[in-house]
């Protein structure tokens, strides 16, 4: 870089994850000079999407061995001062990371009225049509995030669109769940009696912050519990717990009542169910706000991250020592990527992934669906999210599925 980079600041943001940037872009909002940093090439760290090429580049670099940068200089220390070396790893804290293909590697055209056979050099030679998420996150429409990019007019530089349908896996098979008024009536899966069961404890969730004398008796309950007070059918206890509430069997009562009311609130905004997907992939988010920070006058500098923090003799941050230069800064954020060790917790709950290319829905209907499905816990396993995302959603090309598994790892 020129000698003309500045080398004083408000604020550095190390990494540009969601976190990360939703508060560069805030700082740099309210006036403050902010530089934001990342040693990837790409912006988004593991909230980042992918085109099939990039995405089998990063497995690549996350199946090499984890290899500390070390600081490319001693950083310079006045009196009083001391460095700590930063965390910065290289790849990202993914694990288990590997890729497994289920298709020849080239296949001879069958005619043009036969389904596309698919194989691995015709996936490859279409890489740029896809947009696969390392985090993917759906948007509940009046939830915290959406009103964020509306009131910051952040959401000028994204495009959504309405998951259609919310499926789950009851007896055997998927099953559409009802989730606006007129999906309740409309539906054959449950009967007249529960329709009206179903409605009068939906309409009791939405309501429930106005009674607090109602709400201290299922304080020390679980949710399970409240719906069998209530009498419900097993059908319809499978429907809220599971599909609306997205809870289990140990969810507190209280929790659930409040799932099941951010899910009702969210109907009907801009669509049937409550939940908006991220044109182009998730990845897009993180850089809208880093949009609004440079809009502002934030500094970027990718493939460039920090080595050490160099605090004073009161502990507190004096500067950040960066690929050779000490840069001064007030305030620092950083991604967990680059933390030092200890400034970890022991430990955290980690994310099991998957992602699956497929050339059918995992419910076949007339049109391409945005498919919500909550698989619900067993004996072996807790709660498993999918979301099937096809062409409409710029996730991968025509006559596939994009489909993202995770599930929460326990400590």
């Amino acid at each position: 870089m020129g000698d003309e980079f500045p080398k004083e600041y408000d604020v550095i943001v190390v990494g540009t994850g969601m976190t990360e940037s939703i508060l560069a872009a805030a700082a740099s909002r309210v006036g403050k000079r902010v530089l934001h940093l990342d040693s990837n090439e790409y912006y988004g760290g593991l909230w980042a999407s992918f085109n099939f090429e990039g995405l089998q580049q990063w497995v690549g670099d996350c199946q090499k061995p984890k290899d500390e940068t070390e600081c490319k200089a001693d950083p310079q220390l006045a009196d009083g001062e001391s460095a700590i070396k930063m965390r910065v790893l290289n790849p990202p804290t993914a694990t288990n990371v590997k890729e497994q293909w289920h298709v020849p590697e080239a296949v001879e055209s069958s005619g043009d009225d036969a389904k596309k056979a698919w194989s691995q050099e015709e996936v490859k030679k279409l890489y740029r049509k896809f947009n696969i998420d390392l985090a993917p996150k759906l948007l509940y429409s009046r939830g915290a995030l959406v009103e964020l990019l509306i009131s910051s007019n952040i959401a000028r530089y994204t495009e959504f669109r309405n998951v259609t349908r919310v499926v789950t896996w009851h007896e055997g098979k998927l099953t559409p769940v009802p989730c606006s008024r007129a999906d309740v009536f409309a539906t054959q899966n449950i009967t007249v009696v529960e329709k009206r069961m179903l409605m009068n404890l939906l309409q009791e969730c939405t309501e429930y912050e106005g009674n607090p004398e109602k709400l201290k008796k299922h304080e020390n309950q679980s949710f399970l519990d409240f719906l069998k007070d209530k009498q419900l059918t097993d059908n319809l206890i499978h429907y809220v717990l599971y599909a609306i509430a997205m809870s289990t069997e140990e969810t507190p009562c209280i929790e659930g009542m409040s799932r099941t009311q951010k899910f009702l609130l969210s109907l009907g905004r801009y669509g049937n169910t409550p939940f908006l997907w991220p044109m182009y992939g998730s990845g897009e988010i993180p850089q809208a706000f880093c949009r609004l920070c440079a809009v502002f006058g934030g500094l970027y500098h990718l493939k460039r991250g920090a080595e050490a923090l160099i605090v004073g003799s009161d502990n507190t941050l004096k500067a950040i020592h960066s690929d050779r230069e000490n840069l001064k800064s007030n305030y620092l954020v950083m991604g967990l990527d680059y933390a030092p060790d200890s400034f970890l917790p022991e430990e955290s709950p980690g994310i099991s992934r998957g992602v699956f290319l497929i050339d059918s829905s995992i419910l076949a209907a007339d049109k391409e669906h945005l498919t919500l499905l909550e698989f619900p816990p067993d004996e072996s396993s807790g709660p498993v999210t999918i979301v099937e995302v096809g062409s409409l959603t710029n996730a991968c090309p025509q006559g596939l599925c994009n489909e993202n598994l995770w599930k929460p790892n326990p400590l």
